[in-house]
């Protein structure tokens, strides 16, 4: 797997790093996912301080400690908290859940008018190595630049490594201020959402199947509002990229995400091993130029 650097940091990773949060109730599946993962070449592992989420860590927990898996993983833990305190002691409980001494990229992913104490928790954990990089993927581009030159004014050496924001064929509205803001502030990019909450497997094409987020209140208005407009010609777009590459769809939604200007890292999550073993394998999908340039086309906003 093609490995990234984040931006202007230190910080190394494979471009395809796994969201375990389906797969942390099931500790065999998860264990197979880290380990493919693993075996491919890549070493993200992104999970949230949600309590859903939380409160599920252990199985991941056990898998950490093998010091030999710990080693080769990069655990990015993200945080919805807002004030100074709460974010230092979620951050502890995280690494006293996980059992680890720090992470290696720490996501700030809530904004309020207090900003300020985000850039001072970022600062203090940094200064005090609980974690070794920041991340923010707040809810606007100009809060993500706030808080991220708060930051950088700071301790020497205090920056922000990267932002972090859904991005997919199906929503591109990160090009238009995002990536210049990371651009200007030296970061990298990490996308989340990389298949549009499941729009790019294919599986809404011809409907919205009952047992899917599609049909849930919490994600339902998003998928519905990415099918709007162009969403439905972008799928059909990559649904026959898919079939005249033999590949799945999904691989090929990836692999554009892959190859798109400025994406340091794609964080994909999947229900089961075999969907992940699947998305996998875009990493040795090859998109020709016109499919490319076909894909660029229909999904432009």
């Amino acid at each position: 797997m093609q490995r990234r650097r984040i931006g202007e940091s230190g910080l190394e990773v494979g471009w395809l790093g796994l969201a375990p949060a389906p797969l942390l109730r099931h500790p065999d599946e998860l264990g197979l996912a880290v380990d493919a993962l693993l075996d491919a070449g890549g070493d993200l592992i992104s999970v949230s301080t949600v309590a859903s989420e939380r409160s599920s860590w252990s199985g991941l927990a056990d898998l950490l400690t093998d010091t030999g898996r710990r080693r080769r993983c990069r655990l990015n833990v993200r945080s919805d908290a807002v004030t100074r305190g709460t974010l230092l002691s979620e951050l502890d409980g995280a690494l006293g859940t996980l059992d680890v001494d720090a992470v290696d990229l720490w996501t700030l992913t809530a904004w309020a008018d207090s900003w300020e104490e985000l850039a001072t928790a970022a600062n203090v954990a940094l200064a005090s190595g609980r974690v070794h990089y920041v991340a923010v993927a707040l809810p606007h581009a100009w809060q993500d630049v706030l808080v991220a030159s708060a930051i950088r004014s700071g301790p020497p050496g205090a920056r922000v490594a990267a932002i972090a924001a859904p991005y997919s064929l199906v929503d591109r509205t990160a090009e238009t201020d995002l990536m210049p803001a990371t651009r200007a502030l030296g970061a990298g990019f990490i996308a989340g959402a990389p298949l549009g909450h499941g729009i790019l497997t294919g599986k809404y094409r011809h409907g919205t199947p009952p047992d899917s987020r599609g049909a849930s209140e919490s994600h339902g208005p998003t998928i519905r509002r990415l099918l709007d407009g162009t969403g439905r010609h972008v799928v059909d777009g990559v649904a026959a990229a898919a079939e005249g590459l033999a590949t799945s769809p999904a691989t090929v939604a990836l692999a554009w995400l892959r190859d798109a200007p400025d994406v340091s890292a794609v964080v994909a999550s999947a229900r089961t091993i075999h969907q992940w073993r699947g998305l996998l394998g875009s990493d040795g999908v090859v998109l020709p130029q016109e499919i490319r340039s076909a894909l660029n086309d229909v999904s432009a906003a």
